[in-house]
């Protein structure tokens, strides 16, 4: 035994037992209905203030019609089914009556349709209500996506041409969004060829990654450049298959890498040049640079004392008592200080010759 689906039903009826014949019928249909009638615009503006599933209407009655009645409801915004059921409205009235926004019509004479034109009323009722849920997303998602610092861009995989883009995108590029909308990739990124493309979009076609990362430049309207970092996805849920391109522009980070490699070289230049030795080491004291002059002192090339412990390069002892001396890089990171020796230090070279040494060491 079926379960009666409930049914809230807004009747707008002069005739009590009118009223009554749609209640037994949509019963009848597999439904159970909870009803109100209403038979004046004033009973009808207030029960639209109610939940309702559908509406039933007469068409004309003393002091209400259903023109009058469907009016009221376009009047609310809401999105009921309206269903005229009438024993005497004529063809015309009913085409007329559908122009305006009627559902359908039904002849009270032919009720043993009323289930069959509610039940499809409310189907259509729920899908307009997806759709119109869907398009609200919509607008939501796009203008979450237009407020993202990022730029974001939608690409037809077979032309590579921009689906959707965001505010974003088309402020950086000087470009209109209806003009982004003709372009493709190649027109933006002028080191981007159509066969790199495909080799960096094959993996996410083929399942094998779902992201790749790659930098590249993009080109302006005016013809200026600026680099970026774009992660790519391929999604597979939209309606039309597409890849999603998230775009960092990276000019400021590229200034702030150039800024270190110059202080780096710098910094290179005076280690080389100064007459003292210099070795640095990694946390762990084991060797990753030596100036020239170090070399020299210590008898070990750059290449060949990087990753050795300091100790073996360095070899260091006390000159009265030839006892090895603790590593300086050692005592440094323990004790999170500058150390000195001023005197009785020596230093062994490779090849055995002894230095007298002054050194001094300090944590970076």
């Amino acid at each position: 035994m079926s379960v009666a689906a409930p049914l809230r039903v807004l009747i707008v009826e002069d005739v009590e037992d009118d009223a009554v014949l749609l209640v037994l019928e949509l019963k009848r249909g597999g439904y159970e209905p909870v009803s109100e009638r209403v038979e004046t615009p004033q009973a009808m503006s207030a029960a639209l203030a109610q939940p309702w599933d559908i509406i039933l209407s007469d068409y004309s009655m003393p002091h209400f019609s259903a023109t009058a009645a469907l009016e009221l409801l376009q009047q609310s915004g809401r999105d009921i089914p309206f269903v005229i059921v009438s024993g005497s409205i004529g063809e015309e009235a009913a085409v007329n009556a559908m122009r305006a926004g009627a559902s359908d019509y039904i002849m009270k004479n032919d009720l043993v349709r009323l289930s069959a034109v509610v039940e499809r009323e409310l189907r259509e009722a729920g899908e307009r209500r997806k759709h119109k849920q869907a398009e609200e997303q919509l607008v939501r998602l796009g203008r979450i996506l237009d407020q993202s610092p990022a730029e974001i861009y939608l690409i037809e995989p077979e032309s590579s041409r921009f689906v959707q883009v965001n505010q974003t995108a088309a402020s950086n590029l000087g470009y209109s969004s209806e003009e982004l909308a003709r372009m493709t990739v190649f027109d933006i990124k002028p080191d981007m060829t159509r066969e790199r493309f495909s080799k960096l979009v094959q993996p996410l076609l083929s399942g094998a990654r779902e992201r790749v990362s790659f930098e590249t430049r993009h080109r302006r309207k005016d013809g200026t450049t600026y680099p970026v970092e774009i992660r790519l996805q391929f999604s597979h849920s939209e309606t039309a298959p597409a890849f999603v391109a998230v775009v960092q522009d990276i000019t400021e980070r590229k200034l702030a890498e150039e800024t270190l490699f110059q202080e780096k070289e710098r910094a290179q230049v005076t280690l080389q040049s100064i007459g003292d030795a210099v070795i640095t080491t990694d946390n762990e004291a084991r060797v990753d640079y030596m100036n020239p002059v170090a070399e020299q002192l210590t008898g070990w090339t750059v290449a060949e004392a990087r990753g050795q412990p300091l100790m073996q390069v360095f070899n260091a002892i006390h000159e009265a008592t030839r006892e090895r001396l603790e590593c300086p890089a050692t005592l440094a990171l323990r004790e999170q200080r500058t150390t000195e020796r001023a005197s009785h230090a020596a230093l062994i070279r490779r090849d055995g010759v002894e230095f007298s040494i002054e050194d001094s060491t300090a944590p970076i």
